[in-house]
């Protein structure tokens, strides 16, 4: 045999050496890191600088918060003060170091407003009340003053209308804001918004009495006023077209220049009366010199229009009223061809395919065509006797007996409000009468709203008696 002598390395060794040490049980001493004292003063001394640095900012928060709403109070006050003394210029200058220190206090921005006002200056007023936060309840009045600064003074009527519809936004009960918009889309014959918001609202009961006349005679209501209004939009940056149309409309309309009432007569009339720069701003949209405009009537200074703007309803409307009472059926047939898509919920335009189709003695569409005009507008007296006519010509006397004593009816109202010194001033015989329209009418929502408007107006006339 063999004797193998293995010898033992230091890494055996080691490795024995570790056993024996893990081995032994004695607990062993933990090698010193120091004295631990010192250690803990530091850390008592950094959280005691800590905590005296937190209540310094603290208080001093404390203390600028106190000194801010004593600094915010003191000018609430001078505010105030300036007020109730009329200084305006002193209450705009107070108001505005008060919006410098708080961007959110809304009466800042609205006793601003209210001075930039007294001070005339329209331009500061709107620009005070747009700055005023939406959630100032105070804002959707406020905005109403812009509408009437940018309806007036500023001359930029479609951001008055934006003012209404942001003050209905805010609050959906605001009749004054509604009773504005419906007014605005009367005087400028947006026919199409009239209705809609004049039925909202009276469906929402937010209605005035005006509302009732401004749905009733949506095809035919117009307002002395129409012309200024509509001639000094013409001159603001908007949009010529709707102020434009409805300028030219209701000079056609004074003048007897509407297919029914008499001779045209020179557009001098139309225009005599305006400044020269609205009839430069005429002359220059149709196409002509100044010197030209007062040698053109008012059927051509429409057909000029009407080149500008093919597609308007108001235009088209006007043009096909014109066609039919002079029996031209081709120029009839042409015109209906022209109109929009936009206008397929406009009453006007199924009441001259009617008419169309009974000049064609096609009696079974034209009594079709006539009650889709009257399922639009239940208050369209020329389609009821219309309608009246046609039916008393297939046998049907009962149904058009009604419709004639209906569109009498319509007709005879429509000459009464036409003779009212306002349509905010309806005398209640008036009122009534309408009343009785609407139910013979079908329009029992309507109906119903006008009961109630009108027993509102009994007792508060009761009240005030």
């Amino acid at each position: 045999m063999f004797q193998v002598t293995i010898p033992v390395s230091s890494s055996l060794a080691n490795s024995q050496a570790i056993t024996t040490l893990q081995s032994d049980s004695s607990p062993k001493p933990i090698p010193s890191v120091g004295n631990p004292a010192p250690v803990r003063q530091r850390l008592g001394r950094i959280l005691g600088w800590g905590f005296a640095v937190g209540a310094l900012i603290f208080a001093a928060s404390t203390v600028y918060r106190g000194m801010r709403v004593i600094e915010l109070r003191t000018l609430a006050i001078e505010a105030s003060d300036a007020l109730h003394a009329g200084q305006w210029q002193r209450l705009e200058n107070v108001c505005r170091r008060w919006q410098e220190k708080d961007p959110n206090a809304g009466m800042a921005w609205l006793l601003a407003a209210q001075a930039a006002e007294k001070l005339d200056s329209p331009g500061r007023m709107v620009a005070y009340v747009e700055r005023m936060p939406d959630n100032e309840p105070q804002k959707s009045a406020a905005l109403l003053d812009v509408a009437t600064a940018y309806f007036g003074p500023l001359n930029q009527p479609s951001r008055g209308e934006a003012a209404c519809l942001k003050s209905l936004r805010l609050d959906p009960n605001n009749v004054e804001a509604r009773r504005r918009l419906v007014f605005y889309y009367c005087m400028t014959l947006q026919r199409t918004k009239l209705i809609e918001f004049a039925r909202d609202a009276i469906a929402t009961g937010n209605e005035s009495p005006e509302t009732y006349v401004y749905l009733i005679g949506a095809d035919w209501i117009t307002l002395s006023n129409t012309a200024d209004y509509n001639g000094k939009w013409l001159q603001s940056s908007d949009s010529p077209e709707n102020f434009l149309v409805a300028y030219l409309i209701h000079w056609a309309g004074a003048a007897g220049v509407d297919g029914v009432q008499g001779d045209d007569v020179s557009g001098a009339a139309a225009t005599s009366s305006a400044d020269p720069k609205l009839h430069s701003k005429i002359a220059a949209l149709i196409g002509h010199g100044s010197d030209q405009v007062d040698a053109i009537d008012h059927k051509q200074q429409l057909l000029r229009c009407m080149e500008l703007y093919p597609k308007n309803s108001e235009l088209i409307a006007f043009q096909l009223r014109e066609a039919a009472a002079g029996g031209d059926m081709e120029r009839v047939a042409k015109l209906l061809s022209q109109v929009p898509e936009s206008a397929a919920s406009d009453n006007r335009f199924y009441h001259y395919k009617g008419w169309l189709h009974d000049a064609m003695g096609e009696n079974v569409e034209a009594i079709a065509a006539y009650r889709e005009a009257l399922l639009l507008n239940p208050f369209d007296w020329r389609s009821q006797l219309k309608l009246a006519g046609t039916l008393r010509l297939v046998g049907e006397a009962d149904e058009a007996d009604r419709l004639a004593a209906l569109g009498i009816v319509g007709k005879d109202l429509r000459e009464t409000i036409l003779r009212l010194a306002d349509v905010q001033s309806i005398p209640m015989p008036t009122l009534l009468r309408m009343l009785d329209y609407c139910q013979r009418c079908g329009d029992d929502r309507v109906a119903q709203g006008l009961s109630s408007r009108i027993d509102t107006i009994r007792h508060e006339s009761g009240r005030n008696s």
